[in-house]
Order: structure tokens, then C-alpha cells, then sequence
């Protein structure tokens, strides 16, 4: 059998050919991703067992369903903690001026002044750092999607 030759051709040979004696098989592999098999497939499922396609779309559905959950689930905990974050890196700071007004009120107003400027360098460099990361997220998201994204050298 000729490398080359379509398997068309070969299949269709007369079984006193020559090759005839050789054998051959031919083995086809489909493959499809996500919760669905393509419509023929799903057909296919019907016909050996009544009801399986059925069961196969209230599959998917349920698990699109607890995807739904489980995402809105992470959204509320990811906001919650990020608000108890705000609110006690916000008393810690408030607490830490505090301590610096202390020390200004002692008469002590090096270590006073040198505990100020640390809290709002500290809380400065926590906004920046936070502004840069929703930025880094947000474009990190346009990358991954279809949206076209800015590409100028500009910014």
C-alpha cells in the first residue's frame, strides 16, 4: 500500500487485490471540550440510552449553576475581606497617630514627628501600592480578553 494513497481508495479496493491479504484498520478519535458534546454526539447518546441527552444538558446546567454560586460566593468573601482590611489598616494608622500625638504631648517631638511621618509614608505607600495593583489587574484582564488594548509607549 502506497504511503500516499487515500484511505478512501484503499477502502474501497476489491477483496481479491493484491493488498487484500495486508489488513488494515482505521481508527478515528473525536474530541470535543466543555460541559456539551457536539449535537451528534448527543444524538448518539439518545439513540443508545433513552433520556441521556436529557440528563447530559441537566448536567450542565447544574454545574453552570454552581459555578454561578461558587463565583458569587468568592466575589462576597474577596470583597469582605477586602473592607475588613480597609478598616483595620485604618484603625491601626489612626492608633499610630495617636501615639504620635502622645509623644508630641509628652514633649518629645522628634520621636513624635519621626512616628507621623513613618504612619503616612506607610499609608501612602499602601495607596500606591493598591492603585497599582487594580491597575496591573485591570489590564491584566484586557489582556485575556478580546478587547483590543492600548499598545502606545506614551504612559
Amino acid at each position: 500500500m502506497d504511503e500516499e494513497e487515500p484511505i478512501e481508495q484503499v477502502a474501497r479496493r476489491d477483496d481479491r487485490s493484491p493488498a487484500a491479504g495486508a489488513g488494515f484498520s482505521v481508527h478515528m478519535v473525536d474530541h470535543f471540550q466543555g460541559p456539551l458534546p457536539p449535537p451528534d454526539f448527543l444524538e448518539r447518546y439518545e439513540g443508545t440510552l433513552p433520556g441521556a441527552a436529557e440528563r447530559i444538558l441537566r448536567m450542565a446546567e447544574r454545574q453552570a449553576d454552581h459555578r454561578r454560586q461558587y463565583e458569587d460566593f468568592a466575589i462576597r468573601s474577596d470583597s469582605k475581606r477586602a473592607d475588613r482590611g480597609l478598616l483595620l489598616g485604618t484603625l491601626v494608622a489612626m492608633m499610630v497617630l495617636g501615639v504620635a500625638a502622645y509623644a508630641l504631648f509628652l514633649g518629645q517631638p522628634l520621636i513624635g514627628a519621626a512616628i507621623g511621618i513613618a504612619d503616612i509614608v506607610g499609608i501612602a505607600g499602601v495607596y500606591i501600592h493598591g492603585t497599582r495593583m487594580r491597575r496591573d489587574g485591570n489590564e491584566g484582564e484586557a489582556r485575556t480578553s478580546n478587547t483590543p488594548r492600548r499598545t502606545d509607549s506614551s504612559r
